[in-house]
């Protein structure tokens, strides 16, 4: 009986033990993806830092341009202006 008790602990240990195993592995496996997981987003934040900072570039290049355009038509309508007083003061 004693012989009996002593088997099925170390049965029960054995089964313990190779659990922990699995347990180990199956956190080792989880921690591995985990990292490859972290470092793939670590990547794509990083660029879509730098697609905002690209387009924040053209942005402002688009803003001054509009600034730049705005400007000139307002130059051309003083000038069409301009000719339309001097063609009514020929008449």
């Amino acid at each position: 009986m004693a012989n009996s008790s002593s088997d099925n602990l170390d049965n029960k240990v054995d089964i313990l033990t190779e659990q922990v195993g699995r347990l180990t592995e199956g956190l080792t496996d989880f921690r591995m993806r985990m990292e490859a997981s972290v470092e793939e987003f670590r990547s794509d934040l990083a660029e879509i830092k730098l697609t905002i900072k690209e387009q924040a570039e053209v942005s402002k290049r688009q803003a001054e341009s509009s600034i730049r355009q705005a400007e000139t038509a307002d130059r051309l309508a003083r000038v069409v202006e301009t000719l339309i007083q001097q063609k009514i003061s020929r008449e």
